[in-house]
């Protein structure tokens, strides 16, 4: 008995931990700087799904694409901490010298 708990609490500690692994991000946006946005999120997505993103518009664009994860998010924002950096330094996140 004591070994099955053991087993069970040792699974669910695992599964938790791959879980933990997967990277999320608050804000992806895919585009190409001569054509404009291909692909913009302002929900919680997983940096591999923007990445995917981004391959399929170099595909498309000839490795022309640009993608800005978890950068200023204008009106959209929602996450508090950018949108008061934005305010505070008065600094342009999506400028492409950036």
């Amino acid at each position: 008995m004591l070994a099955r708990v053991l087993l069970i609490h040792s699974l669910i500690f695992l599964s938790s931990s791959a879980f933990a692994l997967e990277q999320y991000l608050n804000y992806c946006k895919v585009y190409n700087p001569k054509k404009g946005i291909e692909y913009e999120t302002h929900t919680k997505i997983s940096v591999d799904f923007c990445k995917y993103y981004l391959e399929k518009c170099n595909k498309e664009y000839d490795n022309k694409c640009v993608a800005k994860m978890n950068a200023y998010q204008g009106l959209y924002n929602t996450n508090n901490a950018l949108a008061t950096m934005h305010v505070l330094y008065n600094d342009d996140f999506d400028r492409l010298n950036n």
